[in-house]
């Protein structure tokens, strides 16, 4: 039975007719290994313990081991949502609420401060990745691109709640579905008003410069935003970087993947 080897500290690689099993110690010396040095993979890491063995290296290997790793990550994300729920740390929002002791821990008769806590937020493209796909079908000529259809497993691995915002949150704000809410609401004056006022508000004051500032010498120099760079990462990157916000104290708060629109 798996629960009988997981209970020794041995994780199998199958449920049933177990060839293969390796120590939970050794999948976590590789945790630490890797979140220490990214560049450490699961190949390098297990030829290294093919060579302590004396045992050739074979492709398979890698693959149980990726195996193995997984269900080991699994274990960990069930044993730490237990936890939560013991000590009543189950609600989603817990953890943003509590995420920097400095800002968010209050004493008794505290001078309230003008900014309870300062926070920042940016995103990077550093984390580009290609979709993998198949190859491409032929021309029709008609000078459109061509291109093959995607050739990827899905992952339906999840990291615990609580720092990721999902995909589906996160394309709620798209710009399809917020001209599509305004078109639904658009009899409702106020609301419609209070949300173009909110958004006109970010594109005069905080996203275009102000009169006294209407040159700067970065400003022909800053490439990150034009559209032309904007739609080639839209057509050759699956996902384009990450997006975080923390507060000055350095703590995440939360954190977006930017897939396929960066940073929209």
């Amino acid at each position: 039975m798996p629960a009988a080897f997981v209970h020794e500290g041995i994780i199998p690689c199958a449920p049933h007719l177990v060839t293969l099993a390796i120590t939970i110690c050794v999948l976590e010396l590789y945790c630490i290994a890797s979140l220490c040095c990214p560049h450490l993979t699961i190949n390098s890491f297990v030829k290294a313990l093919c060579d302590l063995h004396g045992v050739p290296s074979h492709p398979y290997l890698h693959k149980q081991f990726s195996i193995f790793f997984d269900i080991y990550l699994a274990i960990l994300l069930r044993v730490d949502q237990r936890i939560q729920i013991a000590l009543k740390r189950d609600d989603p929002g817990w953890r943003l609420r509590h995420a920097c002791p400095a800002c968010t821990y209050k004493l008794t008769e505290e001078p309230k401060l003008l900014f309870s806590i300062l926070v920042t937020m940016d995103g990077n493209d550093s984390l580009k990745r290609i979709q993998r796909r198949k190859h491409a079908p032929p021309d029709p000529g008609d000078g459109a691109p061509v291109i093959g259809q995607p050739n990827e497993h899905k992952d339906e691995r999840a990291v615990a709640p609580g720092y990721y915002i999902t995909r589906e949150q996160v394309d709620l704000w798209s710009r399809e579905l917020v001209l599509e809410w305004i078109k639904e609401h658009e009899n409702d004056i106020d609301i419609v008003s209070l949300f173009l006022m909110v958004v006109g508000f970010f594109l005069t004051v905080l996203i275009q410069p102000s009169k006294a500032e209407e040159f700067t010498p970065c400003e022909g120099q800053w490439k990150n935003m034009a559209n032309d760079m904007n739609e080639k990462t839209q057509g050759m990157y699956d996902e384009t970087g990450g997006f975080l916000s923390f507060c000055h104290h350095g703590f995440v708060l939360v954190i977006i993947d930017m897939v396929q629109s960066g940073e929209l």
